[in-house]
């Protein structure tokens, strides 16, 4: 047979550079998804923001005549800012749903419970965000211009 030495010789070892190039791989497919996860996030915050900036625009009157009635502007912010949950969080479950009954069409995997929670608490913390600027206009709006019949 062959002596130790020639042995050890013969043994294939990975190379570092490989090792340090896979692990820099990985890094960037890291990096990556979660530059992917915080762009759907600002986007979905974004399109939350625009939906109810139009919304308070349309239900000034209403929330005109809250404010009359005796509704402080941080309950007008919070029902605002609560009705961009709900809608956020319908939008979250709808994609869940559907992504579930893709993966069980293709016998593809399903995603992780940590996964699934993670992004649902992303978005909706997201829609929520975009909703305070569109919530702080209602809370601010003078309600007696509102109210006053031309």
């Amino acid at each position: 047979m062959f002596p130790v030495s020639e042995r050890s010789a013969l043994q294939i070892r990975p190379q570092a550079s490989s090792i340090a190039t896979a692990r820099e791989a990985m890094s960037l497919s890291a990096m990556a998804s979660t530059r992917i996860v915080l762009a759907a996030a600002g986007l979905s915050g974004a399109l939350v923001g625009m939906l109810f900036g139009m919304v308070v625009v349309q239900r000034r009157r209403d929330c005109g005549r809250r404010r009359v009635m005796g509704a402080t502007p941080q309950f007008i912010a919070g029902l605002v800012v609560a009705q961009a949950a709900l809608v956020s969080l319908m939008a979250y479950l709808t994609a869940l749903a559907t992504e579930s009954i893709y993966a069980w069409w293709t016998s593809g995997p399903f995603p992780p419970l940590s996964l699934a929670a993670g992004m649902g608490l992303i978005l909706l913390s997201a829609g929520c965000l975009g909703a305070m600027v569109p919530a702080l206009a209602a809370a601010r709006h003078d309600p007696l211009l509102e109210v006053r019949v031309p």
